[in-house]
């Protein structure tokens, strides 16, 4: 569904952001959504890089605003997929 909704799920190329191997996490960008992953078994926060901060993102895969500020809240293996 969601790849029908947003082409950038079709595209193959792609931005890294950032990849954070001490605290477990990568953030790339495909089009004009942002991935977010993390490969932590534990719940944790991230600071987010300059460009998500203070703004207001949709959350694609929950469908769901969130209004992002200096720092991002993961659950165990968490992700988001978010377009500004």
């Amino acid at each position: 569904k969601l790849r029908k909704k947003y082409p950038a799920f079709k595209s193959t190329e792609f931005k890294w952001i950032e990849v954070n191997d001490k605290y477990e996490f990568i953030i790339f960008k495909k089009g004009n959504l942002y991935f977010l992953l993390s490969k932590r078994y534990i719940p944790h926060t991230i600071i987010l890089p300059k460009e998500l901060q203070h703004i207001t993102v949709k959350d694609v895969y929950n469908n769901t605003d969130i209004k992002l500020t200096t720092t991002l809240k993961f659950d165990s293996y968490g992700f988001y997929i978010l377009k500004p």
